[in-house]
């Protein structure tokens, strides 16, 4: 079944959600159109499982991505961090992106640890505040109504690597993602913990 934007159809529940704010849950493939800094395109699953093993020999046995992240985690998680930070670090990306600058955006969730939404932001003209909600406090809070409509919130709910700590790649921290309660918890704000 097709949505019915027509006047007689959805149009003006669609037109009402754009002018109100929506909310954006961008799954893996959504950066696929974004560049590190060597002009490569970020890879997701089985391409990213592909560099993680030519680059780490020790996970060439591993067929699914979060058992070889476990692994890394466990065995050398200070240079897989830094391979995470260094390869999904977006230089360049497709214009194609600017068209989300026109929409009112209240909510952007992802499940990438790119930084392809800073930098869509930092391109524009438009004034916005992209608030990572994943960071302890807020690195700014705004103090105008006029702020507050421009205010964007970020929850990258597998880390980012704006705000490099703990990601979430391994099957265990996969798992107990959903059992943390902290309030800050990007999960938290999908109302699954």
């Amino acid at each position: 079944m097709a949505l019915d934007f027509s006047t007689n159809g959805y149009e003006n529940l669609f037109r009402q959600a754009l002018a109100n704010g929506i909310n954006l849950f961008c799954g893996a493939g959504f950066s696929v159109e974004a560049m590190d800094r060597k002009g490569q395109a970020l890879p997701i699953g089985a391409a990213l499982l592909k560099e993680l093993q030519e680059e780490f020999p020790a996970i060439k046995p591993y067929k699914k991505l979060p058992r070889a992240c476990t692994k890394l985690l466990q065995t050398d998680k200070g240079s897989f961090y830094t391979f995470l930070e260094t390869r999904f670090a977006v230089d360049t990306f497709s214009d194609l992106y600017k068209a989300l600058l026109d929409i009112n955006i209240k909510n952007i969730y992802t499940t990438n640890i790119d930084d392809l939404f800073f930098k869509l932001y930092e391109t524009s003209d438009r004034i916005s505040y992209l608030i990572n909600k994943s960071l302890r406090g807020s690195e700014y809070v705004p103090t105008t109504e006029s702020a507050h409509r421009n205010q964007v919130n970020y929850f990258p709910l597998h880390g980012c690597v704006r705000a490099p700590k703990e990601y979430v790649f391994g099957a265990t921290e996969i798992a107990s993602a959903f059992s943390q309660k902290n309030s800050q918890n990007s999960w938290a704000s999908l109302g699954l913990v």
